[in-house]
């Protein structure tokens, strides 16, 4: 498919996933507009697939930069294997290096929150002096060690869902 559409995904989706295979129990997908449209919406919700959504910028939610991650590690450990170094020690090395180099930004339900704009379609009326973060927000779930659900005030939700990376807490 050249140009991904909601309808074109849906039809891939039920005949070569639904058909061939049975019903998915989820989807997981990038943000794309032809994923998040509402025919991509109601066809998970018709037929109970727990449709998600890929945090975007996190390359540990890609299945391909994983399977390169362990090929990558195979052979680095054959090579370690050739030289007699200490598989244990090298990755204690490369876990101190790494970890001195992260950020935690522990998030609870609840906190208030800001955003980094979406730069990709930003309007050119902005200037470069203006702003890279918009809010407050609050984060209504925390999906995991590094993933938020946000919302506005007024209670919607926004539609995908948000890292450490993306944003900082609000002090007012």
């Amino acid at each position: 498919m050249a140009q991904p559409t909601g309808t074109g995904i849906r039809n891939f989706i039920w005949t070569q996933l639904v058909c061939r295979f049975s019903t998915p129990l989820s989807l997981i997908c990038n943000n794309g507009t032809a994923f998040t449209s509402r025919v991509i919406r109601t066809l998970c919700s018709e037929n109970g697939i727990n449709l998600s959504f890929a945090s975007v910028r996190h390359p540990q939610s890609n299945g391909q930069t994983e399977a390169s991650n362990k090929n990558f590690l195979n052979t680095l450990k054959k090579r370690l294997d050739k030289i007699g170094s200490s598989w244990a020690e090298h990755k204690r090395r490369i876990k101190k290096y790494y970890n001195k180099h992260i950020r935690r930004r522990p998030f609870r339900q609840g906190d208030l929150v800001l955003k980094l704009k979406n730069t990709t379609g930003r309007d050119m009326t902005s200037s470069k002096l203006s702003s890279n973060w918009e809010g407050p927000f609050i984060i209504r779930n925390v999906l995991g060690p590094n993933t938020y659900k946000l919302s506005r005030h007024d209670g919607t939700l926004l539609p995908r869902t948000w890292t450490g990376n993306d944003i900082r807490k609000f002090y007012s």
